[in-house]
């Protein structure tokens, strides 16, 4: 390849899906539920090892966030986010239940700022989708 050659998408690494036993070349079948391997020894057992480690070390970095959209008496949707492994009590739903009928609800975004909003004003609060990212503060 030339030098200005640009490789999308390197190979980095297998996956455990990758080294399923079904796509191994040795592999003789299913009998009673256990897994007949026609070698010796598995001859993937390197691959899963490295494929176990980065799955640990990417799980460090990744956070699942549960997406709310709060609906607003003129009609306006406003989308916040919070930890998926939160408890319930001391979320966004929680938090609204104990609220008073005069109290302000504050949401808070790293791109946005800050919310505030009135409970009277609130409608309702739907759940949204579950989503994948990385925890505020790493680097990969």
């Amino acid at each position: 390849m030339k030098n200005n050659t640009k490789i999308y998408n390197r190979f980095k690494g297998f996956t455990l899906e990758d080294c399923d036993c079904r796509y191994c070349l040795y592999y003789g079948g299913r009998r009673k539920g256990k897994v007949n391997c026609l070698a010796d020894e598995c001859v993937c057992a390197e691959e899963i090892r490295q494929a176990k480690g980065t799955l640990s070390q990417r799980k460090e970095f990744l956070m699942f966030y549960q997406l709310y959209n709060i609906h607003l008496l003129n009609g306006e949707v406003i989308q916040s986010a919070e930890d998926y492994d939160l408890p319930a009590e001391k979320g966004l739903v929680g938090m609204f239940e104990r609220m008073k009928e005069t109290d302000i609800l504050t949401v808070n975004d790293l791109l946005l700022g800050s919310a505030y909003i009135p409970k009277r004003s609130i409608v309702y609060i739907a759940t949204g989708d579950v989503v994948e990212g990385h925890k505020y503060g790493s680097k990969n």
